[in-house]
C-alpha cells in the first residue's frame, strides 16, 4: 500500500467512526484501529508503508485492502487465505490464518510443522 494511500485508509477509518490511535505513545509510525471487535494496524516507516494488518473478532487475521471498505472488512473473516474463496466457516491454521474446510489439511501441514508454536 502506497503512503498516499495509506493516510486516505486512515482518514476513511476515522471518518466511519473508527478508534485510531499511536501504538506506541512517541511514536506516530505505527498506528491501530478499533471497531466493533475488528483491528488493523498500518506500520509506517520513512514515509513508507511497511505492512497493514488485521483481525476479526475471532482473533483471526484478514486481510486489509484499499481503498477503505467497512463491508469488505466484515466479508474478509469469511474468506480463505489460501484459496481465497468465500466460505460460511473458517478455521484457525497456524497462529491466526484461517482456512476453510477443504483447504484444511493442507494449511495444517504447510503451518503446523514441528516446533512451529515453540
Amino acid at each position: 500500500m502506497k503512503i498516499e494511500v495509506a493516510q486516505k485508509f486512515k482518514t476513511d477509518l476515522e471518518k466511519d467512526r473508527w478508534k485510531v490511535f499511536n501504538l506506541y505513545n512517541n511514536d506516530n509510525s505505527i498506528l491501530k484501529a478499533e471497531k466493533e471487535g475488528f483491528v488493523i494496524v498500518i506500520d509506517f516507516n520513512n514515509h513508507v508503508v511497511n505492512r497493514v494488518v488485521g483481525w476479526a473478532p475471532d482473533e483471526m487475521g484478514i486481510k486489509i485492502t484499499a481503498p477503505y471498505d467497512w463491508d469488505q472488512i466484515v466479508a474478509a473473516q469469511y474468506i480463505c487465505d489460501f484459496c481465497d474463496k468465500k466460505v460460511e466457516k473458517t478455521f484457525r491454521v497456524g497462529f491466526a490464518n484461517r482456512s476453510c474446510e477443504r483447504c484444511l489439511q493442507m494449511a495444517r501441514e504447510k503451518l503446523e510443522y514441528p516446533g512451529w508454536n515453540e
